[in-house]
């Protein structure tokens, strides 16, 4: 094989390489989600409280679903920030 031959060969794999690199690239940003919604939803989710009232019935407190629905807002909002300080860090 020439000099020639090995540069245009090396060349075009270097060039395959970057053209996957900007489909991946292209592909990540179609899917992202706007930081400002991430926001929102953050704040809205520290916003809105459990309403202990909400679990008074026929047969007195429901515990157990209070509990509940505390640990899933927590969930939620550990899940939002999680993902603010990810898309904070990312950077294309």
């Amino acid at each position: 094989m020439t000099k020639e031959q090995i540069i245009i060969r090396d060349h075009k794999f270097k060039s395959d390489k970057l053209k996957k690199a900007k489909r991946e690239i292209k592909r990540l940003r179609k899917g992202a989600i706007n930081l400002g919604v991430l926001e929102d939803s953050l704040r809205r989710e520290r916003a809105n409280k459990v309403d202990g009232r909400m679990y008074y019935g026929q047969y007195g407190y429901d515990d157990n679903g209070y509990i509940r629905d505390e640990a899933r807002r927590e969930a939620r909002i550990e899940l939002l920030e999680d993902l603010i300080r990810e898309a904070k860090g990312m950077k294309y």
